[in-house]
């Protein structure tokens, strides 16, 4: 068929990548351990070194799949995780895993405050980006503060390679702050979490 698509699944144990043919036919598939590092809290993913996996993994499924052109990426995967950036879209932190439970207290007093709502469509958790905004601003105020940007984990690749920063609404609902029926923030919420800026968020 002359081309190829790709897939990639960031998971929270395996990154996958996979390419078809143009009539759905699978090409190739490779799955390794998602890499982490230990962080001074548990572990903690470096979008560098995610980034580089990535790209010698869509390499040789390409030399693979017989170095046809590739038209098309896209990526999907963990929904919490994400990463502040700087005004060069550099990542300024490792990224804190959805499953680390450092949050917990500051999900309670989310939960607990006037800012809490069901419009988010689900409850404020330790698992939450919102929790995990609250405990980098208060943990961790000078990094919050040169931050210039918070991005999807899930995102991050498509954002590293064309430079144009998104968020991609379904990823925009598992923060925690995100409406799904009115499409928007809950600004009392993204107060609440003490949350850094954020991109535009787009159809998945």
């Amino acid at each position: 068929t002359g081309m190829l698509l790709c897939g990639v699944d960031i998971g929270s144990t395996n990154l996958k990548v996979g390419l078809s043919d143009g009539a759905g036919r699978l090409r190739h598939v490779e799955i390794v351990p998602t890499p982490r590092l230990r962080g001074d809290l548990g572990p903690v993913t470096d979008p560098a070194d995610l980034l580089r996996h990535i790209e010698d993994l869509i390499i040789r499924a390409w030399q693979a799949a017989g170095a046809q052109p590739i038209t098309a990426i896209c990526t999907t995967g963990v929904g919490e995780d994400g990463l502040l950036l700087g005004a060069d879209l550099r990542h300024l932190a490792p990224v804190i895993p959805w499953f680390d439970r450092r949050a917990t207290e500051d999900a309670d007093n989310i939960r607990a405050s006037t800012a809490a709502t069901m419009s988010a469509g689900l409850a404020m958790d330790p698992t939450r980006t919102g929790a995990k905004w609250r405990w980098l601003a208060r943990c961790q105020p000078d990094l919050m503060a040169r931050a210039r940007l918070w991005v999807a984990l899930t995102d991050y690749p498509l954002i590293a390679w064309g430079a144009a920063p998104f968020m991609a609404e379904t990823l925009a609902a598992r923060t925690g702050c995100y409406d799904p029926v009115a499409r928007d923030w809950i600004a009392a919420l993204l107060t609440e979490c003490s949350a850094p800026p954020l991109p535009p968020v787009v159809p998945a």
